[in-house]
């Protein structure tokens, strides 16, 4: 299998001034289909070029890593090991200077080239120790300087947390952290399996908002419950009704071991509002279940009744077709949490 990387962003911040001169230094290790590499180790050989993408090298240090359970990983530039040159000698105010980055996904030195990426902004303690003149004075620790065309000039200062982003004129500033989440993420305590869209239930044009699943089915043969008890309220269809559905069902059927309560009593991951998604919920996790994984070719419940003939709504998960079931029936159980 193939791997690549999406770098988050080249310069964060800069070291502690008590550490030795280094670029934190921020990325995220995803497969081709996307997907983080969570929990791995993997090498990086990280090498400064001089004035373009295929420049000299002027500076080059390899860094193994390890990846955290969402596939981040963190180095500081400077402290890896040297292959060639002197980072504390790195000339930064003569020309530009570019980030080449190399990865092997399995730890070792077989390096796969990721591409080449240009500092935007000029570290202020890194500059004013290669350069020592002409430079304005800092405000503050941490200050950056950026080439405006003119002059070089301070970047605005942000506030704890910020990350460095750059406008469309081409200025870094500092702003709240910001980021897309996809099917497939790992966030918030599993697996991102849908993300709202215009028109569903509870889409928010400012907020994503979706459903989040466990890594695993919470039973493989547990029956819907309760066959001879109406349930009234637990025949929401619709995204957005399933934690309802789920509530309505514990309150009203006390059998152990039922679908509904086993989502209800589940904590995983440090989070424990989980629920049994409804009939419409239940069908996007079908729909994405290839870019999720680890659904099984089988029948799950839904939490969506039909509380006139005793049946709920359940899917097959090979040929994504939705039947009303007899409650007594036994089918596998996925839960959801919503973000």
């Amino acid at each position: 299998m193939k791997y690549t990387l999406l770098i988050a962003f080249v310069i964060y911040s800069i070291s502690a001034v008590a550490q030795p001169q280094a670029i934190n230094y921020q990325g995220v290790a995803r497969n081709t289909y996307g997907l983080p590499l969570i929990n791995r180790s993997i090498s990086l050989r990280l090498s400064i070029l001089d004035s373009s993408p295929i420049g000299q090298v002027v500076y080059m240090e390899t860094q193994n890593v390890s990846t955290s359970n969402s596939g981040l990983f963190n180095v500081e530039i400077g402290l890896g090991t040297v292959n060639s040159g002197s980072f504390v000698s790195i000339q930064w105010g003569l020309g530009s200077k570019w980030l080449k980055t190399e990865i092997d996904t399995f730890g070792g030195s077989n390096y796969l080239f990721l591409g080449t990426t240009q500092f935007l902004s000029v570290p202020y303690s890194l500059y004013s120790k290669s350069s020592g003149n002409g430079l304005p004075a800092g405000n503050y620790t941490g200050d950056l300087l950026y080439w405006n065309g003119t002059v070089w000039a301070t970047v605005a200062t942000g506030n704890p947390g910020d990350i460095l982003t750059l406008s469309s004129s081409n200025i870094p500033t500092w702003g709240k952290p910001s980021f897309i989440i996809s099917v497939g993420d790992f966030y918030q305590g599993g697996i991102v399996a849908y993300v709202l869209r215009p028109g569903d239930p509870g889409y928010d044009t400012n907020t994503q908002h979706g459903f989040i699943i466990p890594t695993f089915d919470q039973s493989t043969q547990a029956q819907w419950g309760c066959f001879a008890t109406a349930l009234p309220g637990a025949d929401g269809n619709a995204i957005g009704t399933g934690n309802q559905n789920t509530i309505d069902i514990i309150n009203g059927c006390t059998q152990s071991n039922i679908a509904a309560r086993i989502c209800y009593d589940l904590v995983f991951n440090g989070y424990n509002d989980w629920f049994l998604p409804s009939k419409d919920e239940l069908n996007k996790l079908y729909l994405n279940r290839i870019v999720v994984g680890s659904f099984t070719n089988a029948s799950y419940w839904s939490s969506s009744e039909n509380g006139t003939n005793g049946s709920a709504f359940s899917q097959d998960f090979t040929t994504g077709v939705q039947t009303l079931s007899t409650r007594t029936n036994t089918f596998r159980v996925r839960a959801v949490r919503v973000f």
